[in-house]
């Protein structure tokens, strides 16, 4: 490879991280004057919800926030059937959520049906097979997990996704 060739490439690679960049800031703007309207949580978390939909293509998105009990619940989803969302409570530390939650750390799964954590809860299908679970937290509370899976493309979550 010529040294032309390799700076073409270096120059090619830093312009794929800089639209990269873009997006995050895009995403963090567009959430910001979401959130700037209204202290409300419905709309909070909606706005984060809707924006995080579009900016990564997905078909399926949602928050899941603590209750008083202890639980996850779903308290604002798309791409998720209504009985599924009334339905569904996940204690602290169980599957990918409660794990998420417990410990305070972001995952990016390759893999749902083999990951170790995954613990099937409904018929929802994950055709991609790879999954992103973020926590939210304040400092000094776990308060939920946004989950999001199942590209429009069909294509697994490359790790760029992850980072956004």
């Amino acid at each position: 490879m010529t040294q032309i060739e390799k700076l073409e490439e270096r120059i090619s690679k830093l312009e794929r991280m800089l639209r990269e960049k873009e997006k995050v800031l895009f995403l963090i703007n567009s959430i910001s004057k979401e959130i700037s309207k209204s202290l409300n949580l419905d709309d909070i978390v909606k706005a984060i919800v809707d924006n995080i939909y579009t900016a990564l293509d997905v078909e399926i998105c949602s928050i899941l926030l603590l209750d008083d009990s202890g639980n996850l619940y779903i308290k604002y989803a798309i791409g998720i059937d209504n009985d599924i969302i009334s339905s569904t409570r996940i204690p602290r530390g169980e599957g990918i959520s409660g794990w998420v939650l417990e410990h305070k750390k972001a995952v990016f799964i390759e893999n749902v049906e083999s990951d170790s954590h995954f613990m099937k809860r409904n018929d929802e299908k994950y055709y991609t097979k790879s999954f992103i679970s973020i926590p939210l937290y304040t400092r000094t509370e776990s308060i939920g997990v946004i989950n999001i899976n199942n590209k429009r493309s069909r294509e697994r979550f490359s790790l760029e996704d992850f980072e956004l």
